[in-house]
């Protein structure tokens, strides 16, 4: 009868995944961050800060989650925040770019996920084709799948994303220079008025469309004036990169100052 009952158990036991979606883990990670910094903390003390007793399966639960998304190192004795966590949660800067490519990645820690984001690169498929992969294929029981769904779907809405990859960012620089290797070609045998009007229009792709707005001068010698302009808000630092590879593309193209 004892073995029947461990055959059920085995039967009935899912595959490990979080048991909180990744808001309300980074959640978790704020409340231990808030008392312990950078610093260690032996599990019962983390317990406490997320409001449980240490035995407790929900202290149970929220530490194997906050590890499977990596945010939390060490063991029970001397945890600390990850430094994925700490890059999340202290980046308080107005561009969300690698906070969020952060955020996807912690929320592609968990094996479960990543595989499901290998099956699916151009997004995810219905609930009933994710729960037949993971009750048939993975071997999830039904109870326990509904919840991963759940958890997966509110994951790709808190990251914004859908969980192919997209592209880095120095591709979008590529992708973005390629645009201008096409325009350069008409500022060589442009007029000066036409060589301005392509610059411009080069800066707008480049650092966002809009009407531009002068950000800065600069007296370059004889008549000539250098205006960068800009549209969007705000211009960061990526924006002025793709700027400066943009000036080092296209300045051959004009004359040499006068000797």
């Amino acid at each position: 009868m004892e073995n029947d009952t461990e055959d059920r158990k085995a039967r009935e036991r899912s595959p490990r995944f979080p048991s909180l979606s990744l808001e309300k883990a980074l959640d978790r990670a704020t409340e231990f961050y808030e008392h312990e910094k950078r610093g260690s903390a032996p599990y019962a003390a983390a317990a406490q800060h997320w409001g449980y007793k240490a035995s407790s399966s929900g202290a149970i639960q929220t530490f194997a989650t906050l590890r499977s998304y990596g945010l939390l190192d060490g063991t029970h004795k001397d945890m600390r925040l990850s430094e994925l966590a700490l890059r999340i949660l202290l980046d308080k800067r107005p561009d969300p770019t690698e906070r969020n490519q952060l955020k996807r990645q912690a929320a592609l820690n968990p094996p479960i996920a990543a595989q499901i984001s290998e099956k699916w690169k151009d997004g995810l498929p219905s609930d009933a084709t994710l729960n037949h992969f993971l009750v048939l294929d993975l071997g999830f029981n039904e109870s326990t799948a509904s919840k991963a769904i759940n958890i997966i779907k509110e994951n790709e809405r808190f990251t914004n994303v859908s969980y192919s990859d997209t592209l880095s960012s120095d591709d979008e620089i590529e992708k973005t220079l390629d645009m201008e290797r096409q325009q350069l070609k008409k500022v060589v045998s442009s007029t000066p008025q036409d060589q301005e009007q392509i610059i411009r229009a080069g800066v707008q792709r480049l650092m966002g469309q809009g009407t531009p707005t002068s950000i800065g001068s600069l007296a370059a010698g004889g008549n000539c004036t250098l205006t960068i302009v800009a549209s969007g808000s705000p211009v960061t630092q990526e924006a002025l990169d793709k700027l400066v590879k943009y000036i080092q593309l296209v300045k051959d193209g004009f004359p040499k100052a006068d000797v």
